[in-house]
């Protein structure tokens, strides 16, 4: 977990956090009824394609759509209260589990406002694949505000 504007590197250096949140854009492989959850997922937790993305089985606060993409169990409150949290020493990582079923991209923006909107890739920091442990992404800076998300895809 982190504190919005927390000093998180002891040199005077501040990462504000206004809004974290998940940003998935279709990963689903095989999904049938098309709601977004892959097929295999669903029947391995559902045994059924039957869940939907907003429902919370689990009532954790994350929906079935992020538990997906996540690669949580939908069923299980045994996880973190926030999968995210920003640390870090120098430039700053953002930290979170990492299935090794999933891959991962850091990608940023400098203007939200822009359409259409422009993502780049951070260097080095492309579809890294999932270790089943806690992964660290470094943050850059950049000469203004800059803007994160996280691209997760299937291998």
């Amino acid at each position: 977990r982190f504190d919005e504007g927390a000093d998180i590197d002891n040199s005077g250096d501040r990462y504000f956090v206004d809004d974290l949140r998940l940003v998935a854009e279709e990963i689903a492989g095989d999904d049938d009824d098309g709601d977004g959850l892959e097929d295999t997922w669903e029947n391995s937790y559902f045994d059924s394609l039957a869940a939907l993305p907003g429902d919370d089985p689990d009532h954790d606060g994350l929906p079935n759509d992020v538990e997906f993409v996540l690669d949580t169990n939908p069923n299980d409150l045994e996880h973190p209260d926030s999968p995210f949290a920003v640390t870090g020493i120098g430039q700053g990582n953002l930290c979170f589990p990492a299935s090794t079923r999933r891959c991962y991209t850091l990608q940023y923006t400098d203007d939200l406002l822009a359409r259409p909107q422009v993502w780049a890739d951070v260097p080095d920091v492309s579809n890294r694949r999932g270790t089943n442990t806690v992964m660290s992404l470094p943050l850059e800076s950049g000469p203004n505000q800059r803007i994160y998300k996280v691209k997760v895809t299937l291998p």
